[in-house]
């Protein structure tokens, strides 16, 4: 006999039976994200438990919009679609949902409690990009002196400006980062995921805070796709500083990333 306790509010511990696992696992183990702040940590190292148990199987990661509704209809049909195609989940394992539904309550509940504690990782990679900084006046005096050498005969439109220069208003990308998704996350996405990253970049061209424009239906595409947007690198602008948006669409086939100045059309 097995004690387990209720971690939302059991003053008197309930004495419960535990369903006796099989030794073979075959077929789908199906997770399901809620969406609650810091679930996802806890279904990742789900994964990679159960992957290492039950290597035979084949893991599925499902994810909710938000915990606040019911599944909406385009989940609910993948997951019929699912079953349709041969793939159910092991009959061999009744214990499995209740197994789900205590992680996902577990998870709940960690959540709340994390919720509140906010991490140090947007100063920590601001700092380290101020400390890049002073490596870009480099590259921009070596650019200054590649003005054309003027004619021996100097046409008066020789003596103008070269007309790309205005591009450096708004400034280029240097270095972009495009997130590296395993395929069983790839797996469980159905069309596109998309997620937009607002990031402030200084008068040196270094991402100096980034924040959620679309946060997207994911916790944990979004999550990958703030930290891959802090990596970015821009040409220094002549303004001081200026905002950029950031479009991810994660989907089965790969990741694409466009970057766009803030206001432009």
């Amino acid at each position: 006999m097995t004690t387990i306790l209720d971690p939302t509010d059991e003053r008197v511990p309930v004495a419960r039976q535990i369903t006796p696992r099989t030794a073979n696992t075959p077929g789908v183990i199906g997770l399901l994200d809620i969406s609650k702040p810091r679930g996802n940590v806890l279904l990742d190292e789900l994964e990679r438990l159960l992957a290492g148990r039950f290597p035979e199987a084949e893991i599925r990661r499902y994810a909710k919009p938000t915990f606040a509704k019911p599944a909406q209809t385009p989940l609910r049909s993948a997951l019929q679609e699912d079953r349709a195609a041969g793939k159910p989940l092991p009959s061999r394992m009744p214990f499995l949902p209740l197994i789900i539904g205590f992680v996902l309550l577990v998870a709940i509940i960690v959540g709340m409690r994390m919720h509140s504690r906010k991490t140090n990782t947007a100063p920590l990679q601001t700092e380290s990009t101020r400390q890049a900084a002073p490596s870009e006046p480099d590259s921009k005096a070596e650019q200054s002196p590649a003005k054309p050498t003027p004619p021996v005969t100097p046409a008066p439109a020789a003596v103008r400006p070269p007309p790309t220069t205005t591009t450096s208003s708004t400034g280029d990308v240097v270095n972009r980062d495009v997130p590296d998704v395993p395929q069983r996350a790839s797996n469980t996405i159905h069309g596109t995921v998309g997620v937009v990253v607002r990031v402030n970049v200084d008068s040196s061209g270094s991402v100096t805070s980034a924040e959620y424009a679309t946060h997207g239906p994911s916790a944990y595409f979004a999550r990958i796709a703030l930290e891959s947007a802090r990596k970015w690198k821009f040409k220094p602008p002549q303004q001081t500083g200026r905002t950029w948006l950031l479009h991810y669409r994660f989907r089965r086939d790969g990741v694409e990333v466009s970057p766009n100045p803030a206001g432009a059309q």
